[in-house]
């Protein structure tokens, strides 16, 4: 499906909807994320802050 409008600058926006299946949504972000050094570099950083985040959150538990 799409759609378009003129939005009030008077700039055309055209926005389309398209299925894909999960495995191709996920292959293209990992692809997308590989292929440009900055994300890749965020994408790392942010991994890296969740397993932190859980290794402090185990820590935190034992020492109940």
């Amino acid at each position: 499906d799409s759609e378009s409008y003129q939005n009030k600058k008077g700039q055309y926006v055209h926005y389309v909807a398209m299925q894909m299946s999960t495995a191709d949504v996920e292959e293209n972000m990992v692809n997308g994320i590989s292929n440009d050094s900055k994300l890749k570099q965020d994408f790392e950083l942010k991994k890296f802050r969740e397993i932190y985040q859980q290794e402090l959150d185990k820590f935190s538990d034992g020492n109940r």
